[in-house]
């Protein structure tokens, strides 16, 4: 705030510009005196402004109204507000009488401040009344105490506020004389007469109610808390209380007296508004509807409930349930429906704000449910009244698209729409199947289409004029936003479950029918657009060369893409067969012309700007393609989706042939750019993004339709059953024929990408998906009628006989090979089977990364892991043995350095080759994987030794380790899990020993979260090492090895090296690496885990560690991550019990006798008496229980520690009160009790804590 330079003032005014503009002596001489001034008005707002300074202040400039010069408005505006902050937190200070006319005087004032009709009088105005009802919010819960005796004012005003008080009426005096207002301002001592004001000032359409409604408005805000910037320093009990209160609509004055003002005003208002020929709709009659209109729009949109409560908070939801009551106000009648369209249609173009505000308020309307309906029908002609309104709207804006060239245009499409998708997610189709006789439904059908078509047109128009260059569009964003919300809106209404599985299936039909007559064209209209739009796009970025690309932004449009056409895969359902033609017609377009591309001469130019077109939208057909017709099954059986399946039944003949059309156009296409690769693999013309996405589209659909499952199948061979089977999509693919096809090529596609782009990443990445989820979808089950098929025509295509081949050959070679040596290895492993392989495709293969060739050996053993198939299996197995053996020998007998940089590399290999033995537990008899790595286990676990300090191989062991442990540890015999455990603590000892004392890792918080997640990777070898203890420990709790005869590993010895190892871990866990989001909650996992299963064992460790490993939990508490909180709660909780049943922690106490207690401190403080308390309520109580059982005395003594910090002397006692209504002997002695009454101890203590909790933060958490 700049100094003050108008000549007006008196000595309040000028008392205060000195405080303002004199800074302290520390920062005398230089100071920013917009910095001096803020600080000077802080320091006296906290001060308490002993001596009125901001009132008086404000007494003297408004003395007289006149226009104000900006520097007096802005220091009147900190006058307001200060005012208001001191006496909200100086409350007890001031009496009843004083309160009661400063709250009445700021009404008045913003009364006066209204009558200057200026801007920054307006912002003046809003902070009077926020003012006035902050102080009215204050003294409701008083004033509904003292309700029978409204004229009650306690406290007499010393002789400073009569002062005061006494120029504050002279000023209401004055305001009602130059105003000449006949209804003479009392002090309002109750908000009975409050509302009668209100009432009595909004009852004619006239000045007097523009500041009436106005200060309505702001009653509500503030007692909904949502828009308040008000701080009351009060606990968030009396939030609560006076919430409640207000809901409660006690004595005629609240939240339903609101309600009652705002729809008796408008009824008032709406007929006028309605007459396109009154001449009254004049500035005052505008101002009064808005600002009704938006208090009867708050108040709907009231979040009912304890909303200052510091639970967490329920997801907002699209729906509006008022309660019963409210009916009282015709909310519901569709009168009030056609009135709001009809005022509408007449303000639309003259006054658009206020426009808006009735399309705000209509789609609250639309949102309504619950019991404010008393039957089914109202509601119907409720809602129906509401479509017609919003159809009729539709039309208009159809017929008028050529003019939406302004914003106001966009704004009141996404109104409309808002209105539609409300409707839709309301009613559903249970309501609108009830207008099937009626023109409505088609109508609003119709007109959504008509919206999207417009609006595709407009969009690909523009970019077409612009040549692609979006940026450049003028109206590009508001499109998209009016696009997103049509789906939106067509997507409640396609995706209803009622449409497959609900209701008469003769209804059901004709729904679907009508919308795939009327909205299905939406599907094609929006695919055609959006591929001409990236079309363009891409047109313009490759004649521009455009290289400089934002990542990020790319990044947040593929995923909008993604989800966008997760939606329109909902709307296509609806009509497969229309929208699969959709899509064929587009190809059919497309396809040729890319074709014709890759069939031309390669010119010098590469890639074409047409080309670059077409390659983008044969990738977005394919896409489309893939979300119509599957699902994303990741971790479940995959399945043809449901509505496919339907559709496929229910519609006509030609729906499966339309169907099975698409799909081999789609082979078609991806066969075409795979023999154009094997002639050119440096062909610029030919994409990896494109062939990215073939591979996505056969990873979901493949191991669906492929001898897909039909859970729904009966066994049923009767005439009708046999016809629905005839006309089953999954039957397609069934054939032994069909199937041998689609897997053929599939492994086929792969292997091209893997031999001629080993280096594309994605691409590989997503072949070996691809490999591995064929080879998973025959794994056993009860419900697939096919269990190994799949498997065996993988094996029996040739492209997998090659794979293996190149797998076998190239095991043992390194990337830096030279040729020749490469070749002379190929040769000393050919053998006469495999002589004739092509060296350009072995070469491509082993350029493949380790970690993909790893990927694919997973994928080869779980194919050929069948009995028939066992040759192929231990071939795979001995190419890896066979590397692994050379190189140990070679180490073993010092024929080269274990820092030599190709042995190193050769060790990479190695070891990922185990890891892709390591993760092929979905396989037939997977015991034989352990038999082939327990005897190498030893020597991977002793190269550690050597190569700890490089993280590239150490990590890479530590994964290994990790892998091997989660997938098969639970069926280890005996002696292979003991091998497992012995070098597991063998590679933690050698890989801690080099970490701990060699590496000090400094953390830095990055400032995005990608930043921070690539910060995060560089820790991986910690993570895979926490990661590796986890699994290590379910051996203690599923072991499918231990019966009668063979008994399992002991549990000591499952403890013991998980001890071991977190001991090895917890010097490496520095606060710094605990800010790592993944590496904390693993760490803690394993923590909590390990502390609650055996707290016997982390009471032992050495005090140092044990201190280190209490720290990490006391800070884990605390942690925003609730899991983690959790964890480190329980792990508190067990480590204390375990004490008191055998006092393990004397050792420990006797070096800090205060351990327990600075733990039961900081839990107290850090925990329970603040907000995180709630989403770790149970864990905490259960911690803080067996803390307080350890030692009563020093418990209390802790308690009374943290009563005294408390300032007020009731809060005092309360808060002492409730430790001891909490802290029970009978509950305290039962603590270490077990069974049934154990039980019922900690279900008593649970209520009986979470009760203390909402006490006590009822007055110790302020607002």
């Amino acid at each position: 705030m700049q100094r003050t330079t108008s000549n007006s003032g008196g000595a309040a005014k000028a008392e205060l510009q000195r405080l303002l503009t004199t800074p302290p002596s520390a920062t005398a001489g230089n100071a920013n005196p917009s910095t001096v001034a803020h600080a000077a008005l802080e320091r006296l707002r906290d001060a308490g402004d002993e001596h009125y300074l901001f009132l008086r202040t404000l007494l003297e400039m408004t003395s007289v109204p006149s226009q104000q010069h900006p520097d007096d408005e802005l220091l009147l505006f900190h006058c307001i507000t200060g005012c208001r902050h001191v006496v909200l937190h100086g409350w007890r200070r001031f009496s009843t009488v004083f309160m009661s006319g400063l709250r009445d005087w700021m009404m008045l004032l913003g009364h006066s401040f209204f009558a200057q009709s200026s801007s920054s009088s307006r912002t003046l105005q809003v902070a009077c009344y926020t003012t006035s009802v902050a102080l009215w919010k204050r003294a409701w819960l008083e004033m509904a105490a003292n309700a029978n005796q409204p004229h009650h004012l306690s406290s007499a005003p010393d002789a400073q506020q009569q002062g005061l008080l006494a120029a504050m009426m002279t000023q209401q005096q004055q305001y009602q004389s130059n105003h000449n207002n006949n209804n003479t301002l009392p002090f309002l001592q109750s908000p009975l007469l409050l509302f009668q004001y209100l009432e009595h000032s909004m009852a004619a359409i006239t000045t007097t109610a523009i500041p009436a409604t106005m200060f309505l408005q702001a009653l509500v805000e503030e007692f909904a808390g949502t828009k308040s910037g008000v701080t009351y320093q009060l606990p968030l009990e009396f939030h609560r209380l006076t919430r409640k209160a207000f809901e409660n609509n006690t004595n005629q004055c609240g939240l339903n007296a609101c309600l009652h003002l705002g729809m008796k005003t408008l009824s008032q208002i709406l007929p006028s508004l309605s007459n396109n020929s009154n001449a009254n709709n004049t500035t005052t009659t505008i101002t009064i509807a808005q600002g009704t209109l938006q208090i009867i729009c708050d108040i709907l949109g009231w979040e009912f409930g304890d909303a200052f409560t510091a639970t967490v908070s329920s997801s907002s939801s699209t729906l509006v349930r008022p309660p019963k009551e409210w009916s009282q106000h015709h909310l519901t009648t569709p009168a009030l429906a056609q009135a709001l369209w009809a005022t509408h249609a007449a303000i639309r173009e003259q006054h658009r704000p206020l426009a808006h505000s009735v399309r705000q308020l209509l789609v609250l309307l639309a949102s309504l449910e619950g019991p404010i309906f008393s039957t089914s029908s109202e509601r119907k002609d409720f809602l129906a009244a509401v479509l017609q309104g919003t159809l009729e709207l539709l039309q208009v804006q159809v017929a008028a698209a050529g003019s939406w060239k302004q914003e106001h245009h966009w704004t009141e499409l996404l109104d409309t729409l808002s209105i539609l998708g409300r409707l839709m997610a309301n009613g559903k189709w249970t309501l609108l199947i009830q207008f099937h006789k009626d023109p409505l439904l088609p109508g609003l059908l119709q007109g959504l289409t008509a919206i999207g078509r417009t609006l595709w047109e407009q969009h690909v128009q523009e970019a077409q004029h612009l040549q692609g260059n979006l940026e450049q569009m003028e109206y590009g964003d508001e499109r998209e936003d009016v696009l997103q919300a049509l789906l939106e809106a067509v997507v409640a209404v396609s995706g209803d479950p009622w449409l497959w599985y609900s209701g008469d299936t003769e209804q059901r039909s004709w729904a679907r029918q009508a919308m795939g007559q009327s909205l299905g064209p939406l599907f094609g209209i929006w695919i055609q657009g959006r591929m001409q739009l990236a079309g363009w796009e891409e047109h313009y970025l490759c004649s521009h060369a455009n290289d400089d690309v934002d990542e990020d932004f790319e990044y947040i449009s593929a995923v909008q893409l993604e989800e966008e056409m997760e939606l329109l895969s909902v709307l296509g359902r609806v009509h497969v067969q229309g929208s699969i033609q959709s899509l064929s017609s587009l190809f059919q377009q497309t396809i040729p012309q890319l074709q014709g591309q890759w069939n031309a001469p390669l010119s010098a130019a590469g890639v074409s700007p047409e080309l670059a077109a077409l390659l983008e939208q044969a990738r977005l057909l394919t896409l489309y393609i893939g979300h119509l017709l599957t699902d994303d099954n990741s971790g479940e059986t995959p399945v043809i989706p449901d509505t496919v399946a339907i559709a496929c039944r229910e519609e006509d003949e030609a729906t499966i042939p339309t169907i099975v059309s698409a799909i081999e156009a789609l082979f078609s296409l991806a066969q075409a750019q795979a023999v154009k690769l094997a002639e050119n693999p440096n062909d610029p013309r030919l994409s990896p993004l494109l062939a990215n996405s073939f591979l996505w589209w056969l990873n979901r659909w493949a191991p669906a339709y492929v001898y897909s499952v039909d859970y729904n199948s009966t066994g049923d061979e009767s005439p009708a059953n046999a016809a629905s089977k005839a006309r089953n999509i999954g039957n397609v693919w069934s054939s032994p024929e069909k199937a041998q096809q689609a897997v053929s090529f599939a492994v086929t596609l792969c292997l091209h990408f893997q031999c001629y782009w080993p280096q594309e990443r994605p691409v590989q990445e997503s072949a070996a998906t691809l490999l591995l989820t064929l080879a998973k979808r025959a794994a056993g089950s009860n419900h697939q009628r096919h269990p190994s098929k799949i498997r065996s025509l993988m094996v029996a295509s040739p492209s997998f006989t090659q794979i293996m081949v190149f797998h076998c050959l190239t095991a043992g070679t390194r990337h830096s090979m030279g040729r020749s040596e490469l070749e002379r290895a190929i040769h000393s492993k050919a053998t006469e089977a495999n002589a004739s392989v092509d060296m350009g495709m072995v070469t491509g293969y082993q350029r493949l990364p380790y970690d993909i060739k790893s990927r694919v050996l997973t994928a080869l053993l779980v194919a050929c892991s069948e009995p028939e198939t066992a040759a192929l299996f231990q071939d795979c197995l001995k190419a890896v043995q066979d590397s692994f053996s050379s190189l140990l020998h070679a180490l073993s007998t010092k024929q080269v350095s274990t820092n030599d940089i190709d042995v190193k590399e050769m060790t990479c290999l190695c070891v990922e080759m185990f890891r892709g033995v390591a993760r092929a537990s979905e396989m037939a008899e997977p015991a034989r994987v352990p038999v082939f790595v327990t005897p190498n286990l030893a020597h991977l676990s002793g190269l550690m030794q050597y190569y700890a300090e490089d993280l590239t191989i150490c990590e890479r062991l530590l994964q290994f380790f990790r892998d091997y442990t989660e997938q098969f540890v639970i069926m280890l015999n005996r002696e292979q899990c003991l091998a497992l455990f012995q070098s597991s603590a063998e590679l933690l000892r050698s890989y801690s020993s080099h970490h701990c004392n060699s590496k000090t890792r400094v953390i830095v918080t990055k400032s995005t979260e990608e930043a921070n997640s690539e910060e995060e990777q560089k820790y991986g070898d910690i993570l895979c090492a926490i990661q590796l203890l986890i699994h290590l420990g379910t051996k203690d709790f599923i072991d499918v090895c231990a019966d009668a005869t063979a008994p399992g590993v002991d549990s000591t010895q499952v403890t013991d090296v998980i001890f071991f190892g977190l001991q090895q871990i917890l010097p490496l866990m520095t606060r710094g690496l605990l800010q790592m989001p993944t590496l904390c909650s693993q760490y803690f996992s394993l923590a909590g885990f390990s502390i609650e299963t055996y707290p016997e064992k982390a009471c032992v460790l050495p005090y140092e560690l044990f201190d280190a490993l209490m720290e990490s939990l006391l800070f884990g508490m605390c942690h925003h991550d609730a899991s983690v909180a959790k964890s480190s709660l329980q792990g508190i909780a067990s480590i204390t019990r375990e004490h008191i049943k055998s006092q393990i922690l004397a050792k420990h106490l006797s070096q800090n006798p205060g351990f327990i207690d600075n733990i039961t401190r900081r839990l107290l403080r850090d925990v329970v008496f603040q907000n995180r308390v709630w989403d770790r309520l149970e864990s905490a109580g259960m911690a803080l229980l067996p803390l307080a059982a350890v030692d009563v005395n020093r418990f209390a003594a802790v308690v009374n520690e943290l009563v005294d910090q408390v300032p007020i002397d009731d809060q005092k006692a309360r808060l002492q009160s409730g430790f001891q209504s909490l802290i029970q002997p009978e509950v305290i002695q039962k603590v270490s009790s077990a069974g049934l009454e154990g039980r019922k101890n900690r279900i008593r203590f649970k209520k009986d804590f979470e009760n203390f909790c909402h006490d006590v933060h009822s007055f110790l958490i302020l607002k």
